[in-house]
């Protein structure tokens, strides 16, 4: 089901059988795999069509979150500028510092949040609960 290079890519029944004889009739080295290139010279057509669904959810998702990410950092610019400045007695370069603190926060914890949840998918659904309560 993964993209396997092609220097990866399993050997077949013919080259197990006889491991004298070369894969490779031309004798040289496997040409390696196109970065452009998107599937493996091995993926089967349900393989392909499984590897586009994916990516076209990640890529819904990721867009997704990156929209959420641009709506919170304008309402804080959106909520200053309509009273928030006085309710809190924001004054200078303290929207600033405020908006460096929010982007620190959200870079730093990115890659520890992201090995959480590929190590553990019971994560995912907390990580629901907790985009819901700080957002």
């Amino acid at each position: 089901m993964s993209s396997l290079p092609i220097e990866k890519a399993p050997r077949t029944v013919e080259a197990q059988e006889n491991p004298t004889k070369s894969e490779n009739p031309t004798g040289s080295e496997p040409t390696r795999q196109k970065w452009y290139e998107w599937f493996a010279p091995t993926d089967t057509p349900a393989e392909r069509r499984l590897i586009l669904k994916l990516d076209g959810l990640i890529i819904v998702f990721v867009f997704l979150a990156y929209w959420a990410k641009v709506l919170d950092s304008s309402a804080t610019s959106t909520a200053y500028v309509s009273g928030m400045k006085e309710d809190l007695k924001l004054y200078g370069n303290q929207l600033n510092y405020l908006q460096t603190v929010y982007m620190v926060g959200f870079i730093t914890m990115q890659i520890p949040l992201t090995l959480l949840v590929s190590c553990h998918l019971k994560f995912i659904a907390w990580r629901y609960g907790f985009a819901d309560c700080f957002s």
